[in-house]
């Protein structure tokens, strides 16, 4: 069977890649005679108000070719054929500008950024010469140059250098940013509670139970253009934030036809064509990243609870029945298989263009990308240590299980983007956008050791996992930007977007046994082998309204004022099954029957009705060998809804020509809400009213430097599943978590101040302070050690502070020599301190003493380095990047009353990437992932001691691709 499921997998794999190279051949030659074009973009700003000019017209001298600036100022002239032109720029009350030598060359882009001044009596035309302006790193910082807020970003051409193939590796090179379990983006050190992710300005619905803020690791770097990190906060974006607002930006369409295909393969030294790795039988639609019903609750059992009636079914012909046809219609397999993993494989596919329609510029753009991936770990560690009895001499932890950790995940990730902006007019554009993410990872474990705490300590405990989890992402946005001359150039933006995200868990299984010195096999009776079934959807509605009206003021200067309105609706369904095999005490019988073969123990012979014994008193008895019956977990289950409307007003003022003050404030209505399925659980409910002020001054002491201080006043609301009070069990970690109603939402009194000097273009040199306050922050708290029960309470107070440096510079002006480098990088130092709940605290002393009565932030980093050295030859068509990132120990998990803090320790990684243009728009890339392969460990310390909580290395990986662009 192992070998037949091995075949067809070869099988589909072989297929798909002879379809897709096929399809890469034949679009590649399909493409080769078609002709290439340049283009001409820009900005036509007024020079005394400093605002875009709309309606200005550019023209290319001696030919038809010209556009006209749209409702931000900007213009694109396409299918320009390559030469050497001169630009008219005019508009009516304006001195005509004429820019020669404007260069164009096939499948480039010149950016031009036009000043016009208002007429005088001399009304002779400017000439100036054209430079252009390829990089697009120096586009963003040119945009945060402008900006009126603290904030950060990363382009689509730096993370593809540095080798970022999802949103949350990309993010990693953000100022202060770092990841978390390879998904969550922490911000200055502040966990998922403190950090708000978008996708294009709409915030990602949470499928994850526990946290508040949606995942980004699953959408694709390619089709990514951008992704921004606002650090301060203004009234006119939400207040839910304190870290930083990470907003993912898709692409645009581009502005002349465009084809782009790829296709890559990757190699894994840890995994990769050996014997080491797990799988287990899936469905045949694992490949496209979500399961086909093979892992789905057998319909047999309904949507009511299922409770086997032994006692019924014993005399019972049609209940003994039943019985065993519920038990044997789940799948029999508990234990995964060795297996090598195959190389991983990646696909990207896009098209765009624009389109001319009765006045009217039709722009779209369609992506499709596809990856199966592999990754995991041989010889982990896995070791759980504890203080013992209560003994402040004590100089060593005890040992609670030593296991050695082999685990293996097979990720799908399937994603589509579509994208269509129609530009009615100078005035008027709506666009909408469509983003599908699905993503299925299958999760083989199995871990064995010692485990002297629960069994004899000369005894083998072992333990097989199987999992599945696909998340599927859906978002809608229909987006309007209006301009109305008339009314003093009032321009009118809005919003409306429907995101739907869910996350599956279906049949996850676990399975414990041990085995004695003598070879003897047997099961816990309070770890019986497990199903569960879990389900996560939240379906999240928003819309937006912002109106923003200049007024000119002294020295003709422009006066902002925007006001706006937002509502958010937000709707999440959580449910959950578990199923056990009974009774217990045969499982461990058959078990050694088998001699521990595991994969024999779940077989028909051992399952469900197995015989019938006729009583002396005639009687007919029906025996039982392992049925299916449900744990009660109706109190696991809950609806949530959380209703958010805002209001808001600001000004942006021009005080002198180099001093701005923006100020205002934002008023958020919170209603949250949640229900549980059981009527023995009290619902949860925040209800709240809260005005968050902002001021900011922004201070030029020369064109090409800020000076930023800022004040403001954000929010953190707990998740739904923190305010519920019922009980449910994380069987990834073994702890259970109880919610608690009473938790308040916390206030947050954010200060920044910001030196950025932009030295050239693509250049920077910055240095930025914060410190944060918070009240009532959320910690969790062990609330019943011995059984491991965790839950969240509202602490008194806690304090963030920092400095950031950043800094990007091309060597053009060292040396010749190395005038193609580019040498960058940044640095976070971060001080937190939060208060320990009184009760922990008291319990902590109890073995040290002296032990403070605050520590660090979960999650937070005391720093965080980035690192990057560019080389970049235009003329041999040759990119060479290498990255460093490594942060600074963090808390991981606050530990029990039994056991000291987890925390994590510096995992230094590298990343080696090189492009090369073999002929035109074919590229060849290499690049080398994780070169240091550095060990992902995780400690406890004890009296200077450090005690290994887990570790394990990922391994290197070397990726081959192609890429086609037209």
């Amino acid at each position: 069977m192992k070998t037949l499921n091995k075949t067809i997998s070869f099988i589909k794999q072989f297929k798909l890649n002879i379809i897709l190279q096929f399809l890469f051949i034949l679009i590649i030659n399909s493409s080769l005679f078609a002709q290439s074009h340049g283009k001409i973009t820009g900005l036509v700003v007024d020079a005394e108000l400093d605002k875009p000019l709309i309606g200005a017209n550019v023209l290319i001298e001696g030919t038809m070719q010209g556009a006209a600036t749209d409702i931000d100022g900007k213009f694109i002239i396409s299918s320009v054929v390559a030469g050497k032109y001169k630009l008219i720029v005019s508009m009516i009350g304006y001195t005509k500008q004429v820019i020669k030598d404007v260069v164009v060359k096939d499948d480039e882009t010149i950016e031009m950024n036009v000043v016009l001044r208002t007429e005088s009596i001399e009304t002779d035309e400017v000439v100036i010469t054209a430079k252009a302006v390829m990089n697009t790193e120096a586009s963003l910082l040119a945009k945060r140059q402008k900006s009126i807020v603290v904030s950060d970003a990363v382009s689509a051409e730096q993370f593809q250098k540095t080798g970022g193939s999802n949103a949350a590796e990309a993010a990693k090179q953000i100022v202060g940013a770092s990841i978390v379990n390879g998904k969550d983006v922490y911000i200055r050190g502040l966990g998922d509670r403190y950090t708000s992710t978008n996708l294009n300005g709409v915030q990602i619905p949470s499928a994850d139970p526990y946290k508040r803020s949606g995942s980004i690791d699953i959408i694709p770097s390619n089709l990514i253009d951008n992704i921004q990190a606002v650090k301060s906060f203004t009234p006119d974006k939400p207040g839910d934030f304190s870290g930083g607002a990470v907003d993912v930006q898709t692409k645009d369409f581009p502005d002349q036809f465009n084809l782009y295909i790829s296709t890559a393969a990757k190699y894994n030294s840890e995994l990769s064509f050996n014997n080491n790795g797990l799988s287990y039988n899936g469905g045949l639609t694992d490949w496209l990243g979500y399961d086909d019903g093979t892992r789905a609750l057998p319909s047999i059992i309904g949507s009511d609870p299922w409770v086997a009636d032994i006692g019924s079914a014993q005399r019972n012909v049609a209940e003994a029945q039943r019985i065993d046809d519920v038990t044997k219609s789940f799948n029999s397999q508990m234990t995964p298989f060795k297996m090598a993993a195959p190389m991983d494989q990646s696909y990207a596919f896009s098209m765009g263009n624009q389109f001319h329609l009765a006045g009217m510029q039709l722009g779209l753009i369609g992506s499709l990308t596809y990856k199966n991936q592999h990754s995991g770990y041989i010889q982990g560690q896995l070791n759980r240590w504890d203080r013992g009895v209560a003994d402040r001499n004590k100089t060593q932890l005890d040992t609670n299980f030593a296991m050695s950790d082999t685990r293996s995940v097979a990720e799908v990730v399937l994603g589509g983007l579509f994208k269509a902006s129609l530009k009615l007019n100078h005035a008027n554009t709506v666009s909408f956008n469509y983003l599908y993410n699905q993503n299925g990872e299958s999760t083989s474990r199995f871990v064995t050791g010692k485990y002297p705490y629960d069994i004899d300590p000369t005894w083998n405990y072992q333990a097989r996992t199987m999992l599945y989890k696909q998340r599927n992402l859906q978002s809608f946005q229909f987006v309007g930007n209006h301009s109305i001359s008339f009314v003093n150039g009032l321009k009118i933006d809005w919003l409306a977007s429907s995101m739907n995200s869910n996350q599956t868990e279906p049949d996850n299984r676990f399975f414990y046994n041990y085995v004695t010195n003598k070879n003897v096999y047997g099961v816990k009776t309070n770890l019986p082998p497990e199903r569960y079934f879990r389900d996560t959807e939240e379906n999240q509605n928003k819309f937006n309204l912002n109106a923003t009206l200049p007024f000119q003021v002294w020295g003709k200067r422009v006066l902002k004022i925007k006001l706006g309105a937002s509502y958010a609706n937000t709707d999440r369904v959580f449910t959950e099954r578990r199923f056990t095999y009974q009774p217990v005490t045969s499982v461990g019988t058959f078990l050694r029957n088998e001699n521990g073969d595991a994969a024999a123990l779940f077989s028909y012979e051992y399952l469900g009705w197995t015989s019938q014994d006729t009583l002396s008193n005639g009687m007919v008895l029906n025996r039982f060998s392992l049925y299916i019956n449900e744990t009660d977990q109706t109190s696991s289950n809950y609806n949530g809804t959380s209703n958010i409307s805002a209001y808001y007003g600001m000004i942006n003022l021009p005080i002198t020509q180099s001093l701005r003050i923006i100020t205002g404030a934002r008023i958020e209505r919170t209603n949250m809400r949640v229900i549980s399925e059981s009527n023995k659980i009290e619902d949860a409910e925040i209800i709240t009213n809260d005005i968050l002020p902002s001021l900011s001054f922004i201070y030029n002491p020369s064109s090409n430097m800020n000076l930023r201080l800022s004040y403001g006043r954000t929010l953190a609301r707990p998740a739904f599943r923190e305010i519920s009070a019922f009980q449910n069990y994380e069987f990834n970690g073994g702890d259970t978590y109880v919610g608690n109603p009473g938790l308040e939402r916390t206030l947050i009194d954010n200060l920044d101040l910001r030196w950025e000097w932009f030295t050239n273009p693509g250049e920077v040199l910055s240095v930025s302070l914060f410190a944060k306050r918070f009240t009532n922050p959320i910690e969790s708290k062990i609330v019943d050690a011995p059984n491991k029960v965790i839950s969240w309470t509202n602490v008194d107070k806690a304090e963030v502070y920092g400095i950031e440096f950043e800094t990007r510079k091309r060597l053009d002006l060292i040396s010749t020599p190395i005038n193609n480098f580019q040498l960058g990088g940044n640095l976070s130092l971060i001080y937190s301190k939060v208060d320990i709940d009184p009760d922990e605290l008291k319990n902590i002393r109890v073995y040290e003493p002296d032990a403070l009565s605050t520590r660090q932030f979960q999650g937070q980093s005391p720093y965080i380095i980035n690192l990057f050295l560019d080389y970049d030859n235009h003329n041999l068509g040759l990119t060479v990047s290498l990255y460093y990132n490594v942060y600074g120990k963090r808390l991981a998990s606050v530990g029990s009353i039994g056991a000291p803090d987890v925390f994590e320790t510096p995992t230094q990684l590298m990343n080696f990437t090189a492009t090369k243009i073999l002929i035109t728009n074919l590229m060849l890339r290499l690049k080398i992932e994780n070169l240091l392969n550095s060990k992902v460990e995780r400690i406890q310390e004890f009296k200077g001691n450090n005690y290994i909580y887990s570790s394990y290395m990922r391994g290197r990986r070397l990726t081959v691709g192609l890429s086609y662009n037209i």
